[in-house]
């Protein structure tokens, strides 16, 4: 059984979506989750692998710590915050 995830942050300054739509997407979206909601960056999964789940965050972690440092990215984009949330996904019962 995998796990339930739901990731969401918010980043200062990241003007026409830079980071959010060429570092943060492919790298959750490798970890399977699916972006939700289209008003704010949030991606979750009902059932995500744990260990491409643990892999894909161990990368996204440092690039959003240097977001700056990203081609095309505002010099001045910071991670405002990132909510990680997971636990053991529940199959409903039928």
């Amino acid at each position: 059984m995998g796990w339930r995830v739901i990731v969401r942050l918010s980043l200062n300054r990241d003007t026409q979506s830079v980071i959010r739509n060429q570092v943060v997407k492919p790298v959750l979206e490798a970890a399977g989750l699916i972006k939700r909601r289209r008003s704010t960056a949030t991606w979750e999964s009902q059932e995500a692998d744990e260990v491409k789940v643990a892999r894909q965050l161990a990368r996204l972690l440092p690039r959003l710590a240097r977001a700056a440092n990203e081609a095309g990215a505002n010099p001045k984009v910071v991670l405002d915050h990132i909510w990680i949330y997971i636990d053991q996904a529940r199959r409903r019962p039928s």
